[in-house]
């Protein structure tokens, strides 16, 4: 399902969204592989949300059967964006998640589910998460809630903690070969 390689200059010019993904590790432009996480980072307002809808649309393409779970933290993302972009919304699931709690719990009942279906007839599934910034934890809420002035210091480590769960699972998981991207 890797879609073929750009160079820089068609990537600049505004043709990176349909070519992203190659089975190589390495570089953005070799592509995101299965069974890993992949992140986009940068400045706000610099393009990584349209960056990853264009990844969506060519992930779409490529995967005739598949379909995405997005995870949208800013509720930024509405259906006319996806149609606009030419994305099919009967095969994306939104969800948005507050809490860097509720994302997990959420995502791991998703794959749970899909573990469920027997590894032949199970569709490929592209998991996105935007953005994994602006989620909270429960103790972030609950302190501005009180009106606490004080900093979440078990954030970093929930965060740890829910990728290792999500990239720990058992072998049958990885059997799964899914990518996840997140911005």
């Amino acid at each position: 399902f890797f879609f073929k390689q750009k160079t820089a200059y068609e990537i600049i010019a505004g043709d990176w969204s349909s070519d992203v993904c190659s089975s190589d590790l390495g570089s953005i432009f070799n592509g995101i592989p299965n069974n890993k996480v992949t992140v986009f980072g940068g400045d706000p307002a610099t393009g990584k949300t349209f960056f990853v809808l264009g990844i969506i649309k060519q992930w779409l393409t490529d995967n005739k059967e598949g379909y995405v779970f997005y995870c949208d933290t800013e509720s930024a993302v509405t259906n006319k964006m996806l149609e606009d972009r030419g994305i099919d919304l009967t095969r994306v699931i939104k969800s948005e998640p507050e809490t860097i709690e509720q994302f997990r719990q959420t995502i791991l009942q998703l794959l749970d589910k899909y573990m469920e279906v027997p590894i032949k007839q199970r569709e490929p599934l592209l998991i996105v998460l935007d953005s994994l910034g602006n989620l909270s934890s429960v103790k972030e809420v609950e302190d501005i809630r009180a009106e606490k002035d004080t900093r979440d210091m078990t954030k970093a480590g929930l965060i740890r903690g829910t990728f290792r769960v999500l990239r720990l699972r058992p072998n049958d998981f990885l059997s799964c070969r899914k990518p996840f991207a997140g911005s």
